[in-house]
């Protein structure tokens, strides 16, 4: 199988935000529920590359499950809006770890596996960073920014803004 130099150049960062994992699972902290919570953020995508760049609106629904106050896990769909007049989407599966700071903020760290669907299915890597407050017991907002690897030498990059709640 052909890796792309672009997974090659990917990979090292994988392998560093899964080597720490452990770490945020160690970080001290208030205690968050552990339990189910469902999320949703709006946000721009930006598309660069093959001579260009386009940006469009996008949004997420997610379903999560908090193991710890530092490890949790995501399953998301998101609306990518168009590229070129193709519409895209993905499916995503992640692991997040959670770093808390002081009182009820927190910064985040994504690693996932997604599937961008356009004119065919294409499985890539995806990571990002964010930082959260929570709000109340049961809802939490967050913001953060994510990156999937890139398809026919095309990245995708997304800003949101968004809100969690917890039940």
């Amino acid at each position: 199988m052909h890796r792309s130099r672009h997974a090659t150049r990917l990979a090292p960062w994988a392998l560093t935000a899964l080597a720490l994992l452990p770490l945020a699972a160690r970080a001290g902290g208030p205690p968050a529920m552990a339990g189910y919570y469902l999320a949703a953020d709006l946000g721009t995508a930006n598309y660069s590359g093959g001579g260009g760049s386009d940006d469009d609106s996008t949004f997420s629904v997610a379903l999560g499950y908090q193991f710890t106050p530092q490890l949790a896990a995501e399953v998301s769909y998101r609306d990518l809006g168009e590229v070129g007049g193709q519409a895209l989407s993905a499916l995503q599966g992640s692991v997040v770890g959670q770093l808390p700071l002081q009182g009820p903020f927190a910064a985040y760290g994504r690693l996932g596996l997604t599937r961008l669907d356009a004119d065919r299915a294409y499985w890539r890597l995806a990571f990002g960073v964010g930082a959260q407050f929570d709000w109340s017991p049961s809802w939490r907002l967050r913001a953060g920014y994510e990156r999937y690897a890139k398809v026919e030498g095309v990245a995708t990059s997304l800003w949101t803004v968004g809100a969690a709640y917890r039940f």
